[in-house]
């Protein structure tokens, strides 16, 4: 997928490049620290108008769901226990709160992301 480019990973045999892409990057699944004690959310939907899914880690799947509604980003996402979560979402005319749990919170900005930590659990949100 992104070998043709340069910009290649190591999971290319056995067709493991799309799984793995469509975990990491489109779901933005990421293990902020070995073994996912620390996850990273940070979706990259592209041109989608949706994307959802499971990823398994050692303390239990990690599940998320983004849409598109206009300019914004609704998401649903489930936490396992035993880990701390950064949700890192790209900035939306510089907004720094979002809805969260029918809550408004503040977010920080970092660099072209808004970040905003997350606990272990069920949690909705829009931004």
């Amino acid at each position: 997928l992104l070998e043709a480019n340069g910009m290649g990973d190591l999971s290319h045999a056995w067709a493991a490049t799309p799984l793995y892409q469509m975990s990491s990057r489109i779901l933005g699944v990421e293990p902020a620290e070995p073994g996912f004690t620390r996850i990273l959310l940070k979706p990259r939907l592209g041109d989608l108008q949706w994307a959802k899914g499971t990823v398994p880690t050692p303390h239990g799947p990690v599940t998320v769901s983004w849409v598109r509604k206009g300019t914004g980003l609704r998401f649903e996402v489930d936490l396992p226990a035993g880990t701390e979560t950064t949700l890192a979402l790209p900035l939306n005319d510089r907004k720094t709160s979002l809805e969260l749990d029918g809550a408004k919170v503040e977010g920080r900005i970092m660099g072209d992301r808004l970040e905003l930590p997350m606990t272990a659990g069920h949690h909705r949100g829009a931004y």
